[in-house]
């Protein structure tokens, strides 16, 4: 094989790989407790790819003196003053506190770095030829079609009172997704859904029977996350998404029909029992199943355990077996195990506590503002200030974007932040009247845009990846 070939070969490999990688795995978002409730540590499964994008990236600057090019005006010098502000803030968080706090550092310091190449990825997507981002973009469309039918099957458990005898299950009261968070699920489920519908227009995704069900689903598992943050978002969304395509509201009418089909076939009171026999039938097998697969490991256990205790271990499997006879009567006794949770007062209590909580964050956050409002306390300081004061884990991060730029950073990270926001809509704008993508219409992103800033009003969302990712690949001058 010619040396040019086996390399280009390889190479293509090599960018498939990246794109379907990219496109699974930043569903998975993982939060590690180091010190504690208060410090958590966000990683996603993406982040694995990040130092081989820094050397790629690093290699064309340099080498090659290839660079990705912003269709947004000074986008870059933006970056670099937004980076150079969050160094400002971190040494300012340290005056403030006397300490460096590792949740700043880590989540908000070195969490935007990590953000910047989440956008370096999408420019390197953006490109890529068309059917390589057909590719990334039905990959991540699909994959999110799973989590949520996974999701609303575990949900559709605990509505009905079942497996309630497992912790992952009893616990479920919201729907969660791989990102261990409702809000920031239902968020990410909002954009998806602004995704396809703009899809719809091109037609080279999914076909329109598809992006209607599949928008249902979405819409149902938004609903079951009792994210108001996510709704709000996804309200927004839509209007925006409305204004630039009027023929997007039919098709939102019809995934709100079926949205409703598939509230009413399975969660409903009026098809309690049907959902409940089918439901019987599934967990009297799913029992079956777990109480041979335990059997098989109590039998592995006790012979890799005692394999030089003959006497002992004749013993113990004596007295294991006797237990999982007398376990095996009791369920042949009690053949059901059910417990019926309240859903109304569990998602009162939900979206009321949550609304409190956001109002005591919101007054006693605006305190700390009137101390620095020019440049802000610093990264991290109303955390330290929290967990000096001993206020609880739920209440000592800032739920609110905007709040949280002007208590932290202050006047001018917020400044800049919005400079940057409006400069990548303006160059949207500016491109929608010159040509369309014909993958998905340029001004999509504006959607999603606008999906993060109604969200932004409950929940802090700056720092989702998946944005800054779908940023780079809407926001790269395309040379191909």
């Amino acid at each position: 094989m010619d040396k040019k070939v086996f390399t280009s070969t390889w190479k293509l490999i090599a960018i498939y790989f990246f794109v379907i990688f990219t496109a699974i795995s930043i569903n998975i978002l993982l939060t590690l407790d180091i010190t504690g409730p208060y410090i958590g540590i966000r990683i996603c499964a993406t982040d694995l790819i990040i130092p081989v994008i820094g050397i790629i990236f690093l290699y064309n600057c340099l080498y090659n003196r290839i660079y990705p090019e912003f269709k947004a005006k000074h986008g870059w010098a933006l970056i670099i003053i937004i980076s150079i502000w969050m160094i400002v803030g971190l040494i300012n968080g340290y005056l403030y506190t006397g300490t460096i706090v590792k949740w700043a550092l880590f989540n908000k310091f070195l969490g935007w770095y990590v953000l910047i190449f989440y956008l370096i990825i999408g420019m390197y997507i953006g490109n890529y030829e068309l059917n390589l981002k057909i590719l990334f973009f039905k990959l991540l469309i699909i994959t999110t079609w799973i989590i949520c039918i996974a999701e609303l099957l575990i949900f559709w458990f605990y509505t009905h009172g079942y497996f309630y005898e497992y912790k992952f299950i009893s616990l479920h009261h919201r729907v969660l997704g791989l990102y261990q968070n409702p809000n920031a699920f239902g968020i990410f489920l909002a954009v998806i859904y602004l995704i396809l519908l703009h899809s719809i227009k091109n037609k080279l995704l999914f076909n329109k029977y598809s992006v209607i069900t599949g928008s249902a689903l979405l819409l149902t598992t938004i609903y079951f996350t009792y994210s108001r943050s996510a709704w709000l978002g996804l309200c927004v969304g839509c209007i925006t998404a409305v204004y630039f395509d009027k023929k997007i509201i039919k098709y939102i009418i019809y995934t709100l029909f079926v949205a409703c089909i598939f509230y009413i076939s399975a969660y409903s009171q009026y098809t309690k029992n049907y959902n409940d026999k089918i439901i019987e039938y599934i967990y009297l097998d799913c029992k079956k199943i777990i109480n041979e697969i335990q059997k098989v490991t109590v039998n592995l256990n006790n012979i890799s355990e005692n394999q030089n205790k003959i006497k002992k271990s004749d013993v113990g499997k004596n007295t294991i077996q006797k237990k999982e006879k007398s376990n095996v009567v009791k369920q042949k006794k009690n053949k059901i195990i059910r417990k019926k949770p309240n859903l109304i007062s569990l998602k009162s209590r939900i979206l009321t506590d949550n609304f409190s909580t956001r109002i005591f964050i919101l007054k006693r956050s605006l305190g700390y503002f009137k101390e620095s409002p020019l440049i802000g306390i610093g990264l991290g300081s109303y955390l330290w200030k929290s967990k000096n004061d001993g206020i609880p884990s739920n209440e000592s991060t800032i739920h609110n974007s905007v709040n949280w730029l002007l208590v932290e950073l202050g006047i001018i990270g917020l400044l800049i932040f919005s400079i940057f926001t409006f400069t990548c809509i303006r160059a949207i704008l500016l491109e929608k009247n010159e040509s369309n993508n014909p993958l998905l219409p340029t001004y999509t992103m504006i959607s999603i845009i606008a999906v993060m800033l109604g969200a932004s009003i409950g929940t802090e969302v700056l720092y989702q990846r998946y944005y800054w990712l779908l940023l780079g690949i809407f926001l790269v001058k395309n040379k191909n």
